[in-house]
């Protein structure tokens, strides 16, 4: 049978966009859309009751979920010293130090917390 050769390669194309990477079609998600800001891969996750909605964001809509009461979080240390709730919603004016600055890639900073008898790192 014969197939039309444009319906073929759509067909391709679609099979290699499933296949990409989640950053990697968000890029070509944007190049085609009428976004007019890029969306950001959310880390360390997306919130699990709300995947598709908030795995890729824009700098404004990340900014407006940090502030989002938070659902999930850590009890560690079995100290008497007192106890500490400490919640790390953002960080800004850092240094970008990672190689491939060019291609995007940012500096995963982090924070170490020590109180009592435990230590803490996001």
């Amino acid at each position: 049978t014969e197939v039309d050769e444009h319906v073929m390669t759509v067909h391709s194309s679609i099979k290699a966009l499933t296949s990409m990477a989640p950053v990697a079609r968000e890029s070509m998600r944007y190049l085609f859309s009428s976004d007019d800001e890029p969306r950001v891969l959310v880390k360390p996750h997306p919130d699990p009751d709300r995947l598709d909605a908030t795995t890729f964001l824009t700098e404004a809509e990340l900014r407006d979920e940090c502030y989002k009461p938070s659902k999930y979080w850590i009890q560690a240390g079995s100290g008497t010293l007192g106890k500490v709730y400490l919640e790390i919603l953002r960080c800004r004016g850092l240094p970008n130090v990672d190689a491939g600055e060019s291609f995007g890639n940012k500096t995963d900073a982090f924070v170490t917390v020590v109180y009592d008898d435990v230590m803490g790192q996001t």
